[in-house]
């Protein structure tokens, strides 16, 4: 008896541990946001602030903020995230710049960098994971950079390129969210100071290859994306078992809800 209804426990366990495990898949990391403008059907065009400003519109009036996985969320947010992280400053909404970052922790992202910037010289290299862009912007603030960004010291400078840099290439969790809505603010006092990375970067990024789409989904680099998102959008089927990428097997949690069913009855 004691034995059948610990592993009744251990089941019931496995349904909502399974169904964490799930909800943490969200993740377009290295999936380049050409090849999901290919996949969603939508354009990268920087002077397009009508797709921009409606996609936006539509992550406010369909709850996007708390669920980015229901109706339209994944391509609306594909679409501003793309061109915020891709055009220049002058094309993107206020609303855009603003309201940006409601999404960006709920939402999965792709990968693009900023487009060149005529006679801008190379981009500092950073480090992503070490809290220099945040130290960075708090050095602006308690050197007033906020206010005389072209001041005759170089720190305004180089603690504003460091900024700009990793919030534009890594992660969105490298900076504090202060640090990431207060670089907006910036923007206006230190735009005289830009920079570009390695122009092959800039060259490739908006390429998207046969064999890179192939890869995508040969490889189901973003599995949950697939699954879940493409069936909702293209009327596919959800499959309920099978084995992840490590080789370890999925059991259905319906299957394991009616094993624990079962279990109780015979106890």
């Amino acid at each position: 008896m004691k034995t059948l209804f610990a592993l009744n426990l251990a089941l019931v366990a496995i349904v909502v541990n399974g169904a964490g495990d799930q909800h943490h898949d969200h993740d377009h990391a290295g999936h380049k946001c050409a090849c999901e403008a290919i996949e969603f059907d939508y354009v990268i065009d920087c002077s397009d602030i009508v797709a921009m400003t409606e996609a936006l519109g539509r992550l406010q009036s369909g709850g996007c903020a708390l669920d980015c996985t229901s109706g339209t969320c994944d391509r609306d947010w594909l679409i501003v995230q793309t061109h915020h992280d891709h055009c220049p400053e002058a094309n993107i909404p206020l609303t855009i710049e603003t309201d940006f970052h409601d999404y960006d922790q709920v939402c999965s992202s792709c990968d693009i960098v900023r487009q060149e910037i005529p006679g801008a010289p190379q981009c500092p290299l950073v480090n992503c994971t070490d809290g220099s862009g945040t130290a960075a912007y708090q050095r602006l603030l308690a050197n007033g950079c906020n206010i005389d960004c072209a001041q005759s010291s170089t720190t305004c400078r180089d603690d504003w390129l460091t900024l700009r840099v990793i919030h534009d290439t890594c992660d969105h969790s490298a900076l504090t969210q202060a640090a990431e809505e207060g670089m907006h603010a910036l923007e206006e006092p230190c735009a005289a100071y830009q920079c570009n990375p390695s122009l092959d970067v800039i060259a490739n990024t908006l390429e998207c290859t046969e064999d890179l789409m192939t890869d995508s989904d040969t490889n189901n680099a973003h599995d949950d994306h697939d699954d879940h998102d493409h069936d909702n959008h293209h009327g596919g089927e959800t499959s309920v078992g099978g084995a992840d990428d490590s080789g370890s097997f999925k059991v259905a949690a319906g299957s394991i809800i009616a094993m624990a069913i079962a279990i109780t009855t015979i106890l």
